[in-house]
């Protein structure tokens, strides 16, 4: 609980030291006196799980700084390669839904054409974006050092075109990179959808907010001066993130893991350069739900739902959802 006699809200860098170690570990404000938001009541916080108090307290600890003095929202270059077209159009619309953050997407088309219905490729999140086509004998690390060659940012990211991202995946990353000083922040692959048992699984593999290799290849962000110090992706066929957390971490750069929220590795029957079964996930799971763990998780089920191909194909529902004076409940909503 925030104790307001300090007369922190007159020192918004005080407000950031004082509080980001305790947000940061996932324990939530109680009584943000005006300070972050939101701020629920002691009640509203126990009835949370602890997934739903990381939730709380990562939106407090974004509302810090996004709400302060001077805040601009940060460049990151998003690097996408893929050969499954199925998959872009959801992709790039979990780009463009990134918030607080400026995007820079390229994206590389590896031996398909573009889809029919990828449309612009500029909108919300993103505020250029360019596509890029490579025969499919190109070796997908030389794919990803050419579309990487491309962008200007600072700040690099790569993406995977069929796991699930939230909103706030990019700047999460990027908050982190800065407080900790990592070259390489990223996380682990904590929740795991297995699409062909419509399961979501919850595994921990080790701490979070610690220095570790043990990192999704598609969901870390790093710096432009360590990726050129190690000469960038290597020329393989497969593993190639993996080679360069490798390759980052004996050079001295040393990945940080964030937190886990926000992101789903998704598993298919087939199509993975990674051979583990759904049972080596089941295995190491310690929760598990049906699609609503995508919900828990954190991330926008709106990209990766089938739509209807024509109006009316769904039925429509009313819901009428009391509320009184519960913010942070509605918000959640």
């Amino acid at each position: 609980t925030l104790d307001r006699s300090g007369g922190l809200g007159d020192d918004p860098l005080g407000v950031l030291l004082a509080l980001a170690p305790p947000l940061l570990s996932g324990r939530p404000l109680l009584d943000g006196g005006g300070v972050v938001s939101p701020a629920p009541s002691v009640e509203e916080v126990r009835h949370l799980d602890e997934v739903g108090r990381m939730h709380l307290a990562y939106a407090q600890f974004r509302s810090l700084f996004v709400q302060s003095p001077g805040w601009l929202a940060p460049r990151v270059a998003v690097v996408l390669s893929s050969n499954r077209p199925q998959f872009v159009a959801g992709a790039v619309t979990q780009i463009q839904a990134q918030r607080w953050v400026e995007v820079e997407l390229v994206l590389g088309l590896h031996g398909v054409s573009p889809p029919d219905d990828l449309g612009s490729l500029e909108g919300g999140a993103v505020a250029e974006a360019s596509i890029h086509t490579f025969k499919n004998d190109v070796v997908f690390g030389d794919v990803l050092q050419e579309l990487t060659a491309k962008t200007t940012s600072e700040h690099l990211a790569k993406w995977d075109d069929d796991d699930q991202y939230g909103p706030h995946h990019l700047l999460d990353l990027w908050l982190l990179h800065v407080l900790s000083g990592a070259a390489i922040v990223g996380k682990a692959a904590e929740f795991v959808l297995l699409e062909g048992q419509d399961l979501v699984i919850r595994r921990r593999g080790g701490r979070i907010l610690s220095e570790t290799s043990f990192l999704a290849g598609g969901a870390f962000l790093l710096s432009r001066v360590a990726f050129e110090s190690v000469g960038g992706w290597s020329s393989l066929s497969r593993s190639v993130d993996q080679d360069l957390i490798g390759r980052l971490a004996r050079s001295g750069h040393i990945p940080f893991r964030n937190h886990g929220l926000e992101f789903v590795l998704t598993r298919r029957a087939d199509g993975h350069t990674w051979p583990a079964t759904d049972a080596y996930f089941v295995a190491a799971a310690e929760l598990g739900w049906g699609r609503i763990g995508l919900e828990i998780a954190g991330v926008e089920t709106t990209a990766v739902s089938s739509r209807p191909s024509e109006p009316g194909a769904l039925p429509s529902l009313a819901m009428c959802v009391p509320n009184r004076d519960n913010r942070f409940g509605l918000e959640r909503l």
